[in-house]
C-alpha cells in the first residue's frame, strides 16, 4: 500500500523539507508516533534521510528540527544528524495540528489531543524549558513573542479570548457570542 504523508514543512532558508509518513492506513489520526517515520529531504539534490520515529516535525532554525515521539520531544542537529532528547514525557499526547511557534522562533506551544491542556516551552541551546501549562477546553491558541492568546469556550456557549502572560497571570480581553462560531485565532 502507499504511504500516508503528513505535516510537510520547509525550512526558512529553503534547503530542507521535513514530513512524517506511515504505511499503516489506520494511523491517519497520528495516535501512535512509533509507527510514523520522520523524513528529511535536501531540496538541492532530493537526497532523503530517515530521521527516526515521530510525528509533527518542525524546524527550530535552519540547522535543527524537533519531533514528537513516544519518549518525548527529540531534537535533531541537521549538521551532524545526531539526536538528543529535549523533553522527556512518556505520556505522548499532542495534537500535531496545534503546534505553534512564536514569530521569533524562541517559543513553541501545543495542545493535547482533546484540547484540554496547552503547553508552552521556550527553546534554548540546551533544548526546551517549560514556560507554562494551561487547562482547557482550548479551541485554538496563538503565540506572540511574549504572550499567548487562547480561545476558550465560555459557560454561555460563546468564545472568550484570553491573554496569558509569562508570569502565569491571565486577562480576558474579548468575548464573541456563540452565534459567530469563532473557533480559531491567528496572529
Amino acid at each position: 500500500s502507499e504511504s500516508i504523508k503528513d505535516g510537510a514543512e520547509l525550512s526558512s532558508n529553503g534547503k530542507w523539507v521535513v514530513f512524517s509518513e506511515t504505511s499503516d492506513p489506520n494511523q491517519a489520526q497520528k495516535t501512535d508516533p512509533s509507527v510514523w517515520n520522520v523524513v528529511l529531504v535536501d531540496t538541492e539534490n532530493n537526497k532523503k534521510w530517515s530521521i527516526g520515529s515521530g510525528v509533527a516535525p518542525f524546524f527550530l532554525d535552519n540547522n535543527h528540527l524537533a519531533r514528537f515521539t513516544k519518549e518525548g520531544i527529540v531534537i535533531t542537529s541537521l549538521m551532524s544528524m545526531t539526536d538528543y532528547k529535549a523533553v522527556s514525557d512518556t505520556k505522548y499526547d499532542v495534537d500535531p495540528r496545534s503546534i505553534t511557534q512564536s514569530p521569533d522562533g524562541q517559543t513553541v506551544g501545543w495542545s493535547d489531543s482533546k484540547g484540554q491542556k496547552m503547553t508552552i516551552m521556550r527553546i534554548t541551546d540546551e533544548g526546551f524549558v517549560p514556560v507554562a501549562s494551561f487547562d482547557g477546553p482550548i479551541l485554538s491558541f496563538s503565540l506572540s513573542n511574549d504572550v499567548a492568546y487562547i480561545l476558550k469556550q465560555n459557560k454561555g456557549g460563546g468564545t472568550d479570548v484570553v491573554k496569558y502572560f509569562p508570569d502565569g497571570t491571565q486577562k480576558k480581553i474579548h468575548n464573541f457570542p456563540s452565534v459567530l462560531k469563532i473557533n480559531r485565532i491567528i496572529l
